[in-house]
């Protein structure tokens, strides 16, 4: 999950790369979103108004980031 969600960081930006939080928890399963989340990686907002209203996005927080990138440049070491 960290690698994707640091390609389409790294690729868009801070402000352009949330995702809703349902499609993070089909794609990747519910509680390693949910661990995410609780351990920072992931900030997680709920949206005030508009038509996601009442839908919750996530994006990397900056220790995710910090995190993504530590593990991609130690697994390009293999």
């Amino acid at each position: 999950m960290l690698e994707d969600l640091l390609s389409v960081h790294s690729y868009f930006g801070l402000n352009d790369s949330a995702f809703f939080e349902q499609d993070l928890k089909d794609k990747y399963g519910d509680s390693e979103v949910r661990e995410a989340i609780q351990a920072g990686i992931l900030e997680h907002r709920r949206i005030p108004c508009g038509s996601g209203r009442q839908r919750c996005v996530c994006w990397l927080s900056r220790e995710g980031v910090t995190l993504a990138r530590a593990r991609a440049a130690s697994a390009s070491l293999l």
